[in-house]
């Protein structure tokens, strides 16, 4: 006499609720709590990140320095193993202080900015960010924080200044 399976009724009810805890489980999991995940700003690359911030507005010579300190930063970058960002704040950099806080936020290991605009942000930002360290450059006055290196003169020696600040990151 041949063995027969027969489906009795309960085992049907039994593996149809079965299945259907597990697939409510893993929508659960796949779904999680419903709060929208706060993304993860990190540096995986363990390398220091250098960051330029200049406005979109700026006049001539701002612009040429601006475009200047970027190719030296990439050659540095090339280098001596770091990582560099640039970040062009739209307008005339009245309202950077927000683009400026983004950058801290983002750990930038150095901040290097164009034009007295972006000073002035810096400037109010670097009191509140004791570790943070600012890099002026352009037509900007003396700043009174601790934390702040204002580059006199827009030619070769403010790109060579930055030059040895960035090989000091490493």
């Amino acid at each position: 006499m041949p063995f027969q399976l027969r489906p009795n009724r309960r085992h049907v009810i039994g593996a149809t609720a079965l299945l259907a805890l597990c697939s409510l489980a893993v929508l659960y999991g796949l779904m999680g709590s419903g709060a929208p995940l706060r993304p993860r700003i990190d540096n995986i690359s363990s390398r220091p990140l250098a960051c330029l911030a200049h406005d979109a507005r700026s006049d001539a010579q701002t612009a040429k320095l601006s475009s200047a300190l970027w190719t030296t930063m990439q050659q540095s970058g090339r280098k001596i193993a770091l990582n560099v960002q640039q970040l062009q704040v739209p307008g005339n950099a009245l309202g950077a202080e927000p683009y400026l806080r983004a950058l801290v936020a983002r750990h930038c290991t150095l901040i290097i900015t164009t034009g007295p605009g972006l000073a002035t942000a810096a400037d109010t930002i670097a009191p509140t960010a004791p570790k943070q360290r600012f890099l002026l450059a352009g037509d900007v006055t003396e700043s009174p924080a601790n934390n702040v290196t204002v580059l006199d003169g827009s030619g070769a020696t403010t790109l060579a200044a930055v030059s040895t600040q960035l090989a000091a990151l490493r």
